[in-house]
């Protein structure tokens, strides 16, 4: 029987990554405890204790964003987002620390847990809310993108980050009240290439919805593609106006 020559270069690589956990192991981002090797970022039970949504939260999210209301938008979030809490400990890293993967991660945990919700494994496209060109360049990546993509890993729906485009760099919305918010992103996306868009079912994905204000103005700019449909999916949701920057 044959033995399978491991090439130099591999063998490097591990005893390379055996030495950086030794000297730096991985920690989980909630508990700090070590992780096991099957581990990734968040130990398996700090994950099952991170504060989930009720049935995705699907009324109360409605009930929230006006626009979900009109036009009757099946809305779905998988956890509670509150902020000095663990699942500030799992948005930050992602979202303003270059932790990408991190972000691709629960994209697939999205998936996953809202597997029997066929209203959004049958749409045709993913499409994150965009970030203007200058944050993307200053953070390297869209995490609302990278939750696509592991979104898009489990149900093989295509993502569309060219589908809207944000033209206006606006400041930040972390410390901003919800009328405030909603000025701040008052036209300031647009539709981009939606030739193959009309008459599609388009999944509107973000990291967490606060006021609704970011989301709601992406979903009106949707709604200029002739007979789309339109359904909104987020990571986590606040129970009521947070900090968090949407």
């Amino acid at each position: 029987m044959k033995t399978m020559k491991i090439p130099a270069l591999e063998i490097m690589i591990r005893i390379f990554n055996d030495l950086l956990t030794l000297f730096f192991p991985r920690a989980c981002l909630v508990c700090l405890m070590p992780l096991e090797e099957t581990e990734q970022n968040v130990c398996l039970e700090c994950f099952y204790n991170l504060p989930r949504l009720s049935r995705y939260a699907s009324d109360s999210l409605q009930q929230r964003l006006a626009i979900a209301k009109a036009h009757e938008i099946k809305t779905a979030a998988l956890f509670r987002y509150m902020p000095d809490t663990n699942m500030q400990n799992i948005v930050y890293p992602f979202k303003y620390h270059g932790n990408y993967k991190l972000a691709y991660q629960m994209g697939r945990q999205i998936a996953i847990s809202v597997h029997a919700h066929e209203d959004f494994k049958t749409a045709d496209y993913l499409v994150p809310v965009p970030i203007h060109p200058k944050r993307k360049r200053k953070r390297g990546y869209n995490q609302s993108e990278h939750l696509c993509l592991g979104i898009s890993s489990v149900w093989k729906i295509p993502v569309r980050p060219d589908a809207l485009k944000r033209n206006v760099h606006t400041k930040s919305q972390t410390k901003k009240l919800r009328d405030e918010r909603e000025q701040n992103v008052k036209g300031v996306f647009d539709l981009d290439n939606i030739d193959d868009l009309k008459g599609c079912h388009i999944i509107l994905v973000d990291d967490v919805l606060t006021t609704g204000s970011t989301i709601s103005s992406c979903a009106q700019c949707l709604f200029n593609i002739p007979d789309v449909k339109i359904s909104i999916l987020t990571l986590a949701a606040t129970t009521q106006s947070g900090k968090m920057n949407n």
